[in-house]
């Protein structure tokens, strides 16, 4: 019975974990950009105090139940004659993509709460720092996804995981994660990112639906093998 758990745990944590990630990067949606003066940054912090705590929760839920996740799919892999080859890799980049997301949540959990703080105003520069932290992790986090997302591909293009058609989705996003990642880390003289950072975001949904077709296909498979 106890084997039986964890041979479900793997496949039910990817699942949960795309549900967490899709709601708690739905509720930061809207967040000015640092381009933003700290006035307006400040002001829409703290009437959405409630909506950025829920999503540092939510995020950081989600990073945890990844690396669950994560390590079954690298046990699975690893047993795979072809798939071994890129196991390490997964693991490593995987993790570090979970720690990084985790960070990331940080600044804009920080800003909500200097602003809802009573009788204190944040120095402008400190809000504008934090803003731009928020903005920069996104493509610290990119440089690591696109490292795991081009392993994760590559898992089923060896046949170490099912379906093999979801590796070209993967390797999509991973493509995309790549330009969106880069195109972060050029901001304009106010700040703001770089248009071609919303690729990240379809990478993201690339990614989200790779796992989640893939814990699918799993907790099919070790369903009717039990």
């Amino acid at each position: 019975m106890e084997q039986r758990w964890i041979r479900l745990s793997g496949p039910a944590a990817g699942i949960v974990f795309v549900v967490l990630l899709g709601v708690g990067t739905a509720l930061a949606q809207g967040a000015p950009t640092p381009d933003k003066s700290a006035g307006t940054t400040l002001t829409w912090y703290a009437s959405h105090r409630g909506t950025v705590l829920a999503f540092g929760l939510l995020s950081g839920l989600a990073a945890m139940v990844f690396l669950w996740f994560l390590a079954h799919v690298r046990h699975t892999v690893s047993g795979h004659p072809a798939g071994g080859r890129v196991a390490g890799t997964l693991a490593i980049s995987g993790t570090a993509m979970a720690t990084t997301a985790m960070v990331s949540t940080l600044p804009p959990v920080a800003l909500a709460i200097l602003a809802n703080r009573p009788g204190v105003t944040p120095d402008p520069s400190l809000v504008r720092m934090l803003a731009d932290l928020n903005s920069l992790f996104f493509g610290a986090i990119g440089l690591f996804f696109v490292v795991f997302v081009l392993a994760f591909a590559l898992t089923f293009f060896a046949g170490a995981l099912a379906p093999k058609w979801v590796g070209w989705i993967a390797l999509v996003a991973g493509i995309l994660g790549l330009v969106g990642s880069s195109a972060a880390r050029f901001p304009d003289t106010n700040g703001k990112p770089f248009g071609l950072t919303f690729l990240g975001f379809i990478a993201l949904i690339g990614l989200l639906l790779s796992i989640l077709i893939t814990s699918i296909t799993m907790l099919r498979t070790e369903t009717a093998a039990t």
